[in-house]
């Protein structure tokens, strides 16, 4: 099993992909015959990834066959480049994450490769906390962040992109707003588009009502998942 990881970065003309496999083209000839190429990574022009181990398979004279790995499917642009997944049709196998990315992909794009649902892990760290602790926990984050104690907690783990939705989410917490006095959401990730959003924020004059948490670790992560009410991801 040879598992290709890539970048974006191009070299000389190459994507950094091909250059991997130029690179380790030596390496692959003292690999068995059959060899079986996993392919992590989906980010348009690495596609050709395929066209570069067809060649390789015809100068090694090797049974190469392709698992290629959909991690999802969203249009970024407004529309969906049909013939990225044309090249894709070629491989021998796809592992997909969810139920939704195969039906999508046999809808869609005609994908004619055997495709298996294969769920991404959860951390065993991730798991619910006894109730008394649970309770401490809620506690003492309420009284950090100055929150009544009847606080209604939302919580979004995530990143700022436009297909994660912030506004329609920022938009439910406004609304919200109207039918619970002490609603709040835990916005937990990384500065993308934040001054953008700081903006919509107090147009919706619901700044008050966000804690934004740029930073977490796992441990924290899990705990502001026990203490919160709700779970929500609006992505588009």
């Amino acid at each position: 099993l040879f598992n290709i990881y890539t970048n974006r970065i191009p070299l000389f003309g190459y994507s950094y992909l091909e250059y991997l496999l130029l690179k380790n083209l030596k390496k692959l000839e003292s690999f068995p015959d059959t060899l079986i190429v996993h392919v992590l990574y989906q980010v348009s022009y690495y596609y050709r990834i395929i066209k570069m181990i067809r060649i390789l398979n015809n100068k090694l004279n090797k049974d190469i066959h392709i698992v290629f790995t959909v991690h999802d499917i969203f249009d970024r642009s407004g529309n969906v480049d049909n013939s990225i997944y044309n090249k894709i049709r070629d491989v021998d196998v796809i592992f997909v994450p969810s139920k939704y990315t195969a039906e999508t992909l046999k809808m869609r794009f005609s994908i004619n490769a055997p495709i298996h649902v294969t769920y991404n892990p959860v951390d065993p760290i991730f798991k619910p906390l006894p109730a008394e602790l649970k309770t401490t926990l809620r506690e003492n984050f309420l009284r950090q962040h100055n929150l009544p104690k009847d606080s209604y907690l939302l919580l979004y783990v995530g990143t700022e992109k436009p297909s994660k939705n912030i506004e329609g989410l920022f938009k439910v917490l406004s609304i919200s707003k109207e039918s619970l006095e002490n609603v709040y959401l835990i916005k937990v990730g990384k500065p993308g588009r934040r001054d953008h959003l700081i903006k919509y924020a107090h147009e919706l004059n619901i700044s008050k009502n966000i804690i934004w948490i740029n930073n977490v670790i796992d441990s924290d992560l899990m705990k502001l998942y026990n203490i919160s009410n709700v779970f929500i991801t609006l992505s588009l």
